[in-house]
């Protein structure tokens, strides 16, 4: 059985997957390949990765199918190789070097520990955390960031349980993934790792927070690509994600909460002269509404 593969869905952009693969060949992976699962990319980013990094096993998909479906195939790709660990892993990030060691320490000491999640710092400001982890409060209507733009300190340092890692640089173990299947593709850029988390925990999984592994990100540097789109898949996957998974007291005033915050972006929209990003929002809202959740086939 193989260790585990890291899977680095991508689309587009080569300066940042190259800087990605080198901080990963100058890492101790224990063991686990490197597979790239290109979203239909026509920019020479795959090529220039091959020539560079010829090690990495590449997985070519004909279009761009979006986040969750790429990880998918990529999930697919190391249950057909028998990975005992899977860890998708954003194309605009850097890792320490020993980033993986502290997610199998976690997942040594907690056995029902299905998704780990590392400290994940601005790249832009490496002392700067851009997000550990969110955990549900039971009166209030969404859940609440850990750390999330704070200075890093010895505050941010514990291992602990939480509620929500984001899927930028997860580390899945190959029973949750027999157990829970595969990312919900109606979530094709955003909250499917919210969504996954959630059907995790309902099944019995636990998901943890390992600050010890830390990893560098650029930040939505594909998504800045096309904005208004990233604005509308945001926004429609937002409200799906409410509507499948009630939060707090009431559904209502997650309802109430999400109204004001998408209301407040579209003043800010229009205060900024940016009608395409009005519309994306808009749209994002109307189908959002509309889209069928629910549990996968």
């Amino acid at each position: 059985m193989r260790s585990g593969v890291i899977i680095i869905p991508h689309w587009r952009g080569a300066p940042d997957l190259l800087a990605c693969l080198a901080s990963l060949a100058a890492a101790d992976l224990a063991g686990a390949d490197v597979l790239l699962v290109d979203n239909g990319s026509d920019d020479g980013s795959v090529a220039a990765a091959q020539a560079s990094f010829a090690w990495i096993a590449t997985l070519r998909l004909p279009e761009n199918v979006g986040f969750a479906a790429a990880v998918n195939a990529g999930l697919r790709w190391a249950s057909d190789h028998g990975a005992a660990w899977a860890l998708p892993l954003n194309n605009d990030t850097v890792v320490a070097p020993d980033f993986v060691a502290p997610l199998l320490a976690c997942t040594a000491a907690h056995r029902r520990a299905g998704l780990i999640g590392p400290k994940i710092l601005y790249h832009s400001d490496p002392t700067r955390i851009w997000q550990l982890a969110d955990v549900e409060h039971r009166w209030w209507p969404v859940p609440q960031p850990l750390g999330r733009d704070a200075r890093d300190g010895p505050q941010w340092t514990r291992e602990r349980r939480v509620d929500y890692v984001p899927f930028c640089a997860v580390w899945m173990r190959r029973e949750l993934i027999e157990d829970v299947g595969l990312l919900d593709q109606r979530y094709r850029l955003y909250y499917e790792d919210a969504d996954y988390c959630r059907r995790s925990r309902a099944a019995g999984w636990e998901v943890w927070s390992a600050p010890a592994s830390q990893i560098w990100h650029k930040v939505s540097r594909s998504a800045r690509l096309v904005a208004p789109q990233s604005r509308y898949w945001h926004t429609q996957t937002r409200v799906m994600f409410y509507r499948q998974h009630p939060h707090g007291p009431h559904p209502a005033l997650t309802a109430a909460y999400l109204a004001t915050s998408l209301g407040l972006s579209l003043a800010r929209d229009l205060a900024r002269a940016r009608p395409d990003l009005f519309i994306a929002t808009l749209r994002g809202v109307w189908d959002g509404l509309r889209a069928p959740v629910g549990p996968r086939r």
